[in-house]
């Protein structure tokens, strides 16, 4: 079943080993796999995400979740970001702070750190946990923006003191 190939935009790997061996009945047709077949960082992901939609299947969050990890493993950060934007589109799908998170970092990746501060600027402040702030203040050391991690620290021990507040 497991069947692999060196290629540097193939996830045919260990990786394809350890979901199916997870899986409950591995498949030869799966969503993993033809995922990891879009090689192309120019095939949009949203069209075969929506075909295995419309063939009937259902999309599992934690999948979703899985297949932008392994994605940004294999640095394809631009598909597992296209994931990321298609799970936030379904209505069906609650995006978790994690998922949050990992979003502004892929969006730092992607597009660069003045649309990972818009994306965040938009992100509700009940979804802005230590998780959300803790992917800012990385992305913010990832471009040595060290006035912006440092404010970006203040504010999280602010935050922090207010939650301690809160509790008493």
């Amino acid at each position: 079943m497991t069947k692999l190939i060196r290629s540097k935009w193939n996830l045919y790997t260990t990786t394809l080993r350890v979901y199916n061996s997870s899986a409950a009945s591995p498949q030869s047709d799966s969503l993993f796999i033809r995922i990891s077949r879009a090689g192309d960082p120019n095939i949009p992901i949203t069209l075969i995400l929506n075909q295995w939609i419309q063939e009937g299947r259902h999309v599992i969050h934690s999948e979703l979740q899985f297949f932008i990890k392994q994605l940004r493993s294999y640095r394809r950060f631009n598909h597992a970001l296209q994931i990321s934007e298609w799970m936030s589109s379904e209505g069906n799908l609650h995006l978790l702070t994690g998922d949050i998170a990992i979003r502004l970092d892929l969006i730092a990746k992607v597009h660069g750190l003045d649309q990972a501060e818009k994306y965040f600027d938009s992100i509700s402040d009940a979804s802005r946990d230590f998780k959300v702030y803790g992917a800012l203040l990385n992305c913010y050391a990832q471009h040595k923006s060290v006035e912006k991690a440092e404010a970006i620290m203040q504010k999280i021990k602010e935050n922090a003191s207010k939650q301690a507040t809160d509790l008493v």
